[in-house]
């Protein structure tokens, strides 16, 4: 709560709550993101969170467009960061030096029967990637 206050009170509101979104909450959030699995309503969700810590960032009314409130605070579409975070996430595995967790992956990727696979596949076909 004191943060919060503290946030408040400051001289430059959005530059600071900017700065705790952006290099304390969502960190958190994001941790192992590239491993894990969301449904489309859990990432909306997510979005609608971020949307509303927006708001009370920049203090905008509830009529004002998403899209305005990410290009104020600098942010893109959860989606679009959870895609980049999967993306990386393989990325570093393929070009790294651990041969076995390559393995690892590669037989994950093999198996078409789980869901972090799935939503891999689904990516990588909407966004015309070969694996």
């Amino acid at each position: 709560m004191q943060l919060f206050y503290a946030i408040e009170t400051s001289c430059d509101r959005v530059l600071m709550g900017k700065l705790w979104w952006k290099s304390l909450a969502l960190p958190k959030v994001f941790l192992g993101l590239g491993v894990m699995s969301f449904t489309t309503d859990q990432v909306e969700a997510m979005q609608v969170i971020e949307n509303t810590v927006f708001r009370q960032i920049l203090r905008a009314s509830c009529l004002t467009p998403n899209a305005v409130l990410r290009g104020e605070i600098g942010s893109s579409r959860m989606e679009n960061r959870m895609i980049e975070s999967r993306f990386l996430f393989v990325k570093s595995i393929w070009e790294g030096n651990n041969e076995m967790v390559k393995e690892v992956l590669r037989k994950v990727m093999d198996n078409t029967g789980n869901s972090w696979n799935k939503k891999n596949e689904s990516i990588f076909r909407k966004n015309r990637f070969d694996k």
